[in-house]
Parts: C-alpha cells; structure tokens; sequence
C-alpha cells in the first residue's frame, strides 16, 4: 500500500468502525463540483447578487454558514463562465493554499476554482458532512504536503475513506456540535466584552485614576492627570536598564533548565505553564535567572498584534517550577 493510499485509509485505520456505521469513500456521500473565474476584466459579470468564495475568505469565517462574500458576481457571469450555481447546504472546500476549510452555503453561491463545492447525497446531512471535514483538515493537509503549491485533488477528496452512521445519528451528532459552536461563540463574546471593558478601565485609571478620588488635574504632555500625579520615563521607575536573556536551542520536554518564551505571556501575565527546557551552565542560571515581579515584554512574535505586549511574572520558579532562566525575545 503507497503512502498516498494509506493516508485515505488512515481514518478508518485508527478509529475502526462503530456498530451499525458503514465504511464509505466520500465519493460515495457527495457529488464533487469545480468552482470557477469569471473573466476579471469584465465589469459585467461582476458586483452582481450571487456571493462567491475563495479559500482566504473561508479559512477567515467565525461562522459554519457563508451567506455573503467579498465579491459578487453576475447571473450573466454564471452563464459565461464555468462557474456552478451551488444550492443551499453545499459544502464549500479550499484546495489549494489553505487546505481543508470548509464552511456551508446558506444561500445560492459559487466559489473560485481553488475550491471544490461537496453536493451532499440523500441521506447524508449537510451539518454531520461540515463537522467530519472540519475532523478531517489534518488529513487533507497531509495529503497536500510535498508540493510546492499546497493542493489536493478532487481524486485526493474521492477517496478518503471515512466511518458514517445512520442519518438519525448523524442529527443527534450535529445536534450537539452546533450547540458546542454556540456556547463557544456566546463566551467569545462575553470574553470580547470583558476585555474591552478592561480596556477602557485602564486607560481611565492610568490618565485619571480611581473615580472621584481626584477633583483637581493639572495639564501635562500626557493630556490631564491628577494633580498630585507626576509624569516619568519607564527606564526612570525601573530597578535597572531592560535587558536581554539568552537563546539558546530549546526543546518541548526535560531534562533541561525551564525557559521562559512567547507562549508564556498572555493577557499582561507571565506563567511557567508553557515552558520549554534549554542545557545552560550555572554561571548562565545566575545572570538570567527569572524572578517573581519581573516584567517581559515581546519584541518579536508570529502575530503582530502580539507585539509590544507584556506579562508580569507572578509565581515564584520554586512555587511551580525549577528556577526559569530568561528567553532572549523578551525585555525585562
């Protein structure tokens, strides 16, 4: 069995089948449909009322449901082109770039041909179909790797092998997922407000301190601050200049000497939680050890937003964790 084979069957091959499912290939639980481009030179097949799809916009979406999308086309470009009309409960799947996202068409769409559209067949829920792709995007994913453009075929897609249960399992199933998406989603929010609640707590306090504790403020290159307040440097309240740690070789496990890194800040703290474990010599440990108190500040991260962004350190490397020595992405 090639490689390539053995990943279509590695689904079954690790999960096996419950009683009373069946083993089906997805060719047998969808017809798989083509996107397409209309010419992007035409203005008449663009900025019509039919949303169509690219995987950027798939793999960006909070929702399990497309009913808009960025551009739209036209019932003349649907007609010129090679782009397919996909009926409501169609699955949209990216192929080439981002691979395996998937969301479901809530209205009449079509999407680019960088995209497959999975039509589902009778008796297989449009619902069960999004949640067992979403499972399957690590498999997608390795059957795109190796390839200098990231893609899977539509033979790639037909050939998956996957355990399926009966359409009255498949609504329970779904049930409880989408009501796993919606608390998800309800405490997202809460967590949205919550900090943005945080936000303008902060920028209160630190410019006009505890409501109604102050009357009088004075003008300052700040704007107005309480009168008794005074404006000063960060190098000026600090116990020392910023420094860098060091960088050595990590790795996920002991043996080793905990490291602080990127993972461990979140939220204006420092935790020991997500520390990975470097081989340095004492004289290392004594220069760069962490203590409690000290603050890191991100110079570098993946994620720009991240940037800037700091943590306190508020456990004690003998609370929780050997003595931690400092990452050299952080200022302290």
């Amino acid at each position: 069995m090639s490689g390539r084979t053995s990943i279509h069957h590695s689904f079954v091959d690790r999960h096996g089948i419950p009683a009373g499912w069946t083993e089906r290939r997805l060719r047998e639980l969808v017809e798989i449909v083509g996107g397409g481009t209309p010419d992007s030179s035409n203005p008449d097949f663009w900025d019509g009322n039919f949303p169509w799809l690219t995987p950027t916009e798939i793999g960006t979406r909070k929702s399990r449901t497309a009913v808009t999308s960025e551009r739209k086309i036209t019932a003349l470009a649907l007609h010129s082109s090679n782009c397919q009309l996909l009926p409501v409960g169609a699955l949209v799947l990216s192929t080439r770039g981002t691979i395996g996202n998937a969301v479901i068409a809530g209205v009449p769409l079509t999407c680019n041909q960088s995209c497959e559209a999975l039509l589902p067949r009778e008796g297989v829920s449009s619902e069960y179909l999004y949640y067992l792709i979403c499972y399957l995007q690590p498999l997608f994913e390795r059957l795109g790797a190796g390839t200098t453009f990231r893609s899977i075929t539509r033979r790639d897609i037909r050939d998956i092998r996957v355990s399926f249960p009966p359409a009255k399992e498949q609504e329970h199933i779904s049930a409880i997922l989408v009501a796993a998406d919606e608390a998800v989603t309800a405490a997202t929010a809460k967590l949205t407000c919550a900090r943005r609640l945080k936000a303008a707590l902060v920028q209160q306090l630190f410019t006009r301190g505890i409501p109604e504790r102050h009357s009088h403020y004075k003008d300052s290159i700040l704007g107005k601050i309480p009168e008794d307040w005074n404006v000063a440097s960060i190098a000026s309240v600090l116990d020392g200049l910023p420094f860098n740690g060091i960088s050595p070789q990590s790795r996920p496990e002991p043996p080793g000497i905990p490291i602080l890194n990127v993972e461990c800040i979140d939220d204006g703290r420092c935790s020991l939680e997500k520390v990975t474990y470097v081989d340095v010599g004492t004289e290392d440990i004594e220069q760069y050890q962490a203590h409690v108190g000290d603050f890191y500040v991100l110079r570098g991260n993946g994620n720009r937003d991240y940037v800037a962004t700091g943590g306190l350190l508020a456990m004690s490397p003998t609370e929780g964790a050997p003595d931690c020595v400092e990452p050299e992405r952080n200022h302290r």
